[in-house]
């Protein structure tokens, strides 16, 4: 696999560039996106050398001169290039960059960088672009011997998932994240698939619609993406066409009920790369196969097969494909509606109850064995020309394979192989369907992959597993008991490493010889697989040394040494799960609530060795951390700060995040101004007359007076921003995901402080922005006269996350604290956890109280486990938190114990929390924020919960959520529903739903399962409106009452409108509601959605920030009635 990669760096040698210019030579190298590093600003070299590159590069320019890099900031902000250029000055001879990011490192200038400096920042494939002798030099970075290639699915065109890759381990280290943070729902069809690389690119399938419907409702918007796959640029987009539920073949015999995980097989099969070309299908029930450049997406080509590709594979100059003049559509009859139905029908036909499933599972094989239509194909890969075609007449799922100039596949009756040049029989091997309603879930009759010159065949329903002679298809061996592998929803599968057949499920014997099917032993590990809950829904994978097991996360098993690590703090894709490739890890999305607060979300790539120089960070006090700007005498010597009393002087106002106003707002309101700024503005804070945002894309902060929204300074920042800053008396404190804390003088923006929290400075990208591996969010929290800030990500990755105290004046480290792991030693490991069943046994024994102390002490369940995830941080008024950990003001934790399988843990305090983290802004269904003194754990508590929902903001004596999904663990949203604000007071107690008493569920219309998180008393009121809401927040009326304000998009009634509001195109909407009984006192138009959590109010004005880029200013009008009101758009 890697000899696409060797062919292209013989081509690329270093050699002599007489007349570079910066842009022309690396579109020449062939780049179309990535992290290129300019070192030195020159005459010859400016600092805007390279802005023409396009938006798919991000540009960083360096210079050991600090006035140097401050003009180029200059020149970047006033041509509209910040963000996706940025300038920071060169402190030394280290390179401020993860290993193997930067796709092209230019020095421009003498300096001194050693060359393995330089070589560990640049990626595989990277160019060093350097001066010699007067003219430019172009070296490429050679790819590692020990890194591998992962073109297909399932590896290769074998379907032995079994990479060569050495570096790749067990995760520690943190590369890149990309969006989507979430799959798109836990009750919809997975929607990441087909995960493949070559070349230094990644290339993946993703429905890019709505989380808002989950079932539907909305139009699914299905890409195939590209992606550098060292730092994770977004390279390029082609939309898919058909692809989607209504489309999707019939898997409903073993998907009911409806929509839950129904996503085809096939669909990992429909992409392939080799080498510099993608063969892929584009359209799913029609069209060609098209062949597109790797580089650009751009298509080649487009091969007519006279029907439908379904599944693709290639080796060397060959791309065979599986070809259907028809895919069933699903089965109205086995959809949820009437799934009750369709058994009583079966039950009547005298199938008993238990095997209903089993049933349609059978005859969806019957439907599937009828089909005498399909062909295989074979294409040369270098012409497009058609080779030959072989009359099938069907072909298993997932069964076609290749290797050693052979194709295989099973036709639900034998298998058959190919030769790959002529498409002649070579041979056959009788194989029929014996156990009908043994037959796979999603349309899997069984395991097929070829290794070591054999066949291994495996499947329940046609009798058991046989491995044939690849050449001439002589049986080697029969094992009856080789059927299905397990799995939930999704298959899992075998794969052989070094002659040795391993499944992901690892029994007592899982693992047998290849050569003469006798069993072998596994590693010993113990109970270290007895992880709770059930197999996840995808395969597993694996390296020469490394199984990478689907138990609950992905547990290593090493088949060297003793490096096995159960990894629950990651999870992956339905159907898919991870690529191990390139020497990283690659972690897919997920649409999952399983240990929230200590798991990772997104799409990642994550290394397996810690940065080479952790160890030689400096001490978390060191003053090397600390560097003082001009402003800095000034805040040392000033009184002690404060926060305006009328002010909004943080995120959501406050310490505790009430998202409550100080001062006094009215339901009678006018515009006073609307200031258009670009990009993606943040929720702003206020004080003195001014306020303060961020504009996200372009890594900027903004000054502007309240009263006429005149902008008084901006000013750029050298990584990317989250959130605005924190006012603390007349200065600014505001984190930046470069790393570093920064304190500014309000009036002009000029440095104060700047504290370096992440241990070193290791840029890569994250969210196509340039971040540290160690970012710090925006919003740092001000509470007992100190500075709060978080670094860091997860504390299972590059060392752990760390929180600060610093001094507000001086930048000065009073408290620190690292949060690491935790990581089970080998013993714990060994142990396993005690699980949910464990409880059961127990409970039916009278032994439940043991169980339960264990459930409460160990490191994990099978829902729940230690560690931390980075937020935002929050307090009750006496302690902070952190997500699910809690610390003293000092920075001390406090341990606390979970009470129930689920995770449902007391906190000891009432608290604002977000179950993923106060920055997520998808609305996932799973996703929710509470007021409340539990963590809920693995607890659904988005639509039945009180003070839980997609937002919640507090007021004097109860708090306001808003509610855009109904139902707790399945929550679900119809479309025209609108949202539900609902008031409770904190008294109003939340708990699991199987701790809840029966009738008081069953009177609030509850389920009342363990994963549950249920109110107990009936709200104070509740008002259902028309519009999604992004945006909350409450102010006091100034009659002793309140006003809750909520703003969003308007829901619509018909397609075109959900499609346009899920996407929150077009206008806004205001609403105003009294917060004694909920009656609407005001509806105001806007002139676009606003951003999440885009409301800020003081000194009487309310600020929106909205998705067109625009902060608008709205006052109170003394002269207009408040009900009914329409217009806050007009002057």
């Amino acid at each position: 696999m890697r000899a696409a990669a060797l062919i292209s760096l013989c081509l690329l040698v270093a050699r002599p560039v007489h007349a570079w210019e910066p842009e022309q030579q690396l579109k020449a190298a062939g780049l179309t996106g990535g992290l290129i590093v300019q070192v030195g600003i020159t005459k010859d070299s400016p600092a805007l050398a390279l802005r023409g590159l396009g938006e798919r590069f991000h540009v960083r320019v360096l210079d050991a001169d600090a006035a140097a890099v401050d003009a180029a900031r200059t020149e970047m902000v006033a041509a509209r290039l910040h963000g996706k250029m940025t300038a920071e000055v060169l402190r030394g001879p280290r390179l401020p960059f993860a290993e193997e990011v930067v796709n092209a490192l230019v020095v421009c200038a003498p300096c001194a960088l050693p060359a393995d400096e330089m070589q560990r920042v640049l990626a595989p494939r990277g160019l060093l672009i350097q001066r010699k002798d007067g003219a430019w030099a172009v070296t490429p970075r050679p790819v590692p011997k020990e890194i591998d290639e992962w073109s297909h699915y399932l590896y290769d065109g074998s379907g032995n998932a079994v990479s060569r890759d050495r570096k790749v381990g067990p995760p520690k280290s943190f590369r890149w994240q990309a969006a989507p943070l979430h799959l798109r729902s836990h009750n919809y069809s997975a929607g990441f698939a087909g995960l493949v690389t070559a070349g230094g690119r990644v290339f993946h399938f993703l429905d890019e619609g709505t989380y808002l419907f989950d079932k539907g409702g909305t139009t699914e918007h299905w890409s195939l993406v590209a992606r550098d796959a060292f730092n994770g640029a977004s390279l390029w987009k082609r939309p898919l066409s058909g692809y989607g539920q209504p489309f999707f073949e019939d898997v409903s015999g073993q998907a009911v009920p409806d929509y839950v995980w129904r996503t085809p097989l096939t669909l990992n099969r429909r992409l392939v790369v080799q080498g510099q070309k993608v063969y892929v299908a584009l359209n799913y029930r029609r069209g060609p196969l098209s062949v597109l450049d790797a580089a650009t997406g751009r298509t080649l080509r487009e091969i007519d097969l006279g029907g439908i590709v379904d599944e693709i594979v290639a080796e060397g100059e060959r791309v065979i494909c599986r070809v259907r003049t028809e895919i069933p559509l699903p089965d109205e009859k086995r959809t949820l509606a009437k799934a009750w139905q369709t058994t009583k029908e079966l039950e009547k036909e005298g199938v008993p109850a238990n095997e209903v499933r089993a049933e349609l599972n059978a005859r969806l094989l019957d439907a599937l064995t009828a089909q005498k239509s399909e062909q295989v194909a074979a294409v040369d890969a270098a012409s497009g020309r058609v080779l030959w075609r072989h009359d099938a007449p069907a072909v298993a799922t997932q069964s076609l394979a290749m290797a050693g100039g052979r194709v295989v596949f099973h036709n639900y009756q034998k298998l058959l192989a190919l030769d790959s040049t002529t498409g002649k029989v070579a041979w056959e091997y009788p194989c029929p369907v014996v156990h009908r309603r043994k037959f796979g879930v999603r349309n899997l009759l069984g395991n097929l992959l070829i290794a070591d010159g054999k066949v291994l065949w495996t499947s329940s329903a046609t009798g058991g597993g046989v491995c044939l002679n690849l050449a001439d298809g002589k049986e080697i061996w029969r094992n009856p008991r080789l059927g299905e592998t397990g799995g939930f929803a999704f298959p899992t599968g075998r794969r052989v490493v070094r002659g040795i057949v391993f499944s992901d499920s690892l029994g007592p014997r899982a693992a047998f010889r290849l050569a003469d099917g006798g069993t072998v032993p596994t590693p010993d590990v113990g109970q270290m697989l007895t992880r709770g809950h059930h197999i996840r829904c995808f395969a597993g994978k694996a390296t020469e040394r490394f199984l990478i097991l689907p138990h609950r996360g992905m547990e290593y098993l090493d088949l060297e040494g003793d490096q096995h690590m159960a990894n629950d703090w990651l999870r992956g894709a339905c159907s898919y799960g991870m690529m191990p490739a390139n020497g990283l890890n690659y972690v897919t999305p997920d649409p999952c609530t399983c240990y929230a607060g200590a798991r990772t979300v997104g799409f990642m790539a994550l290394a397996a060795e810690l940065p080479p120089e952790l160890h030689k960070a400096p001490a978390a006090d060191a003053p090397v951390r600390l560097a003082k700007g001009p402003a800095y005498s000034a805040s040392q010597h000033a009184a002690p700060p404060e926060q305006a009393p009328d002010g909004w002087p943080m995120y959501r106002h406050d310490a505790r995040r009430t998202g409550r106003a100080s001062g006094v707002l009215s339901p009678k309101l006018l515009r006073a101004w609307m200031r258009p700024l670009g990009g993606e503005p943040s929720q702003a804070t206020m004080a003195a007359d001014h306020a303060y945002l961020v504009r996200k894309d372009s890594y900027e902060l903004f000054c502007l007076e309240a009263g006429s929204g005149a902008v008084r300074w901006q000013k750029p920042f050298p990584g990317a921003l989250d959130g605005p800053p924190t006012i603390v008396g007349d200065h600014l404190l505001i984190g930046c995901r470069d790393g570093h804390v920064y304190a500014l003088r309000a009036s002009d923006g000029t440095l104060a402080w700047r504290f370096l929290a992440a241990p070193q400075e290791r840029l890569t990208l994250s969210g196509d922005r340039l971040e540290n591996v160690w970012p710090v969010s925006a919003s740092v929290l001000f509470h007992n006269g100190l500075v709060y800030a978080v670094a860091g990500r997860n504390s299972h990755l590059d060392g752990g996350v760390h929180l600060y105290a610093l001094d507000p004046a001086t930048g000065e480290v009073r408290h620190h604290r690292r949060l690491d792991g935790p990581w089970p030693d080998r013993e714990t490991l060994r142990k396993g956890v005690v699980t949910e069943t464990d409880l059961k046994k127990a409970e039916d024994s009278g032994q439940a109280q043991n169980v339960l102390k264990l459930i409460r002490t160990q490191h994990a369940t099978g829902y729940d486990m230690n560690g931390a995830q980075a937020d935002l941080l929050v307090t009750d008024g006496a302690d902070l938190y952190m997500m699910k950990n809690k610390f003293t003001l000092s920075l001390e934790p406090i341990p606390l114990q979970r009470t129930y399988w689920t995770g449902l843990t007391p906190t000891g305090g009432k608290h604002l929390l977000a179950n993923f983290g106060f920055l997520d802004d998808t609305m996932f269904h799973r996703s929710y924020w509470m007021y409340d003194e539990v963590w809920p754990g693995y607890g659904g508590g988005s639509g039945w919960a009180a003070r839980a929902g997609t937002m919640v903001v507090i007021g004097e004596k109860q708090a306001y959520a808003a509610k855009h999904y109904t139902g707790g663990w399945y929550p679900t949203h119809k479309p025209g529903d609108g949202n539900r604000l609902v008031a409770d007071t904190f008294a109003h107690i939340n708990t699991s739903g199987a701790l809840a008493d029966r009738e008081l569920l069953q009177r609030f219309r509850q389920y009342g399962n363990a994963p549950e998180i249920v109110r107990t008393a009936a709200p104070l009121w509740e008002a259902t409106v028309p519009i999604i809401v992004r945006a909350m927040l409450v102010a006091p009326d100034g009659q002793g009452g309140e006003l809750v304000f909520s703003a969003g998009i308007a829901e619509g009634t018909t397609q075109a409108e959900w499609d346009r509001s899920t996407a929150y195109r077009g206008p806004g909407k205001l609403l105003i509601h009294s917060g004694a009984d909920g009656k609407q006192l005001a509806e105001y138009d806007l002139p676009a959605c606003p951003v999440f959590d885009g409301l800020s109010a003081a000194e009487g004005r309310l600020l929106i920030s909205m998705l067109d880029g625009q902060l608008l200013c709205l006052r109170a009008d003394a002269s207009r009635k408040a009900s009914g009101n329409r217009g806050g758009d007009q002057e």
